[in-house]
């Protein structure tokens, strides 16, 4: 019997730069299920998500493809999702793949707090000098400069999901998570730092930790070879 895999996708990553990773699962046996998250897709949700609607989806989700003893793959912000699922002890969970997982909530740097302050202001930072002259044009460069691109790009709902997804830190949540894990992390990720790959290691009791040296937040697309063979090991082998 082919072994089930979910793989919940990041932020900012499409669903089609997932379809050639699906493929190669495929290809070797697998039975892959590669879900749009709600407010992703074209049907936006009517109100903003927390960690917790995300999950009440996700197990409506197994329940309507009658998904049971699945592995559990989780990039960027879906790994923050598959760490508050794999948490719950769902006896199904034969495994959780996390790679440059979000998670752990920063400590408020400069950068972040001007990110804030932005945020929280609204539009009307950007009717004082000398912003009022280029609006949308300071708007994205200061976003820029805080690196939350995703967040510019998000509709008002999903700007309202990030700000309360962003609020919950799951360190907590690591040590309960009795399924294996493996995690993937990329060396070079400015995005989700690999002291916080290290930092779920240490915390996960039956956990592995591969890192990619020369790889940032994007490994799975521009290393999907060994990302594949490396996951495919631990389906197989544990």
């Amino acid at each position: 019997m082919s072994k089930n895999i979910v793989i919940l996708h990041g932020w900012a990553s499409k669903l089609q730069r997932w379809e050639s990773i699906k493929k190669k699962f495929e290809e070797k046996g697998l039975r892959v299920f590669l879900p749009s998250l709600p407010g992703f897709s074209k049907e936006e949700i009517v109100k903003a998500y927390n960690l917790d609607d995300y999950i009440s989806w996700l197990k409506n989700y197994l329940k309507e493809k009658k998904i049971k003893d699945f592995y559990l793959l989780g990039h960027s912000f879906g790994g923050s999702l598959g760490i508050k699922y794999a948490a719950l002890k769902n006896k199904d969970l034969k495994g959780l793949i996390l790679v440059n997982s979000a998670g752990i909530r920063k400590k408020l740097t400069f950068k972040k707090l001007i990110f804030l302050i932005i945020a929280k202001s609204g539009k009307a930072l950007f009717y004082l000098p000398p912003f009022c002259f280029f609006s949308k044009l300071a708007q994205k460069a200061l976003y820029l400069v805080a690196r939350e691109k995703d967040y510019f790009l998000a509709s008002k709902i999903m700007k309202k999901t990030m700000k309360k997804i962003l609020k919950e830190d799951l360190t907590g949540k690591l040590q309960k998570i009795k399924a294996p894990v493996l995690i993937i992390w990329g060396r070079k990720d400015k995005v989700t730092p690999l002291k916080d790959g290290l930092m779920m290691k240490k915390a996960i009791p039956n956990s592995k930790l591969l890192v990619y040296n020369n790889s940032g937040h994007s490994l799975p697309f521009k290393k999907s070879q060994c990302f594949t063979k490396d996951i495919l090991d631990f389906i197989n082998n544990g």
